[in-house]
């Protein structure tokens, strides 16, 4: 089922880059959270229920495109927090403000957020 794996796709593009991947491994082999689910890459509107919210329309929006680098998840799949790897292009003024819309949504929402600065 498999055996196409190694071949690249030129028409599909990878869903984590080669650092993304080493810390996912990281994370998943870790012995402190052997019994959590770790998801990379998941929207931040598939996290929170921002549906009639309240929030303002502008978290609505950026809630729908963002995603969190990586989610990790108790046994029962319920999110226990998200970590964040923040590379040079978060010095970037407008990713700063992004990044704050996020922390914004993890206060409101009750998500603890861990960042890490990435190199």
């Amino acid at each position: 089922m498999y055996e196409n794996c190694k071949v690249i796709d030129k028409n599909k593009s990878r869903i984590l880059n080669k650092s993304e991947q080493k810390v996912l491994e990281h994370i998943t082999n870790s012995d402190c959270l052997s019994r959590s689910n770790v998801f990379p890459k998941i929207r931040v509107a598939d996290v929170f229920p921002i549906t009639n919210s309240g929030i303002k329309r502008e978290l609505y929006s950026y809630a729908l495109k963002a995603h969190f680098d990586f989610l990790i998840c108790c046994d029962n799949y319920y999110p226990e927090f998200a970590i964040e790897f923040n590379g040079p292009s978060h010095l970037d003024p407008k990713q700063k403000i992004r990044d704050l819309m996020k922390v914004e949504l993890c206060e409101k929402f009750g998500l603890p957020l861990g960042k890490t600065l990435f190199r």
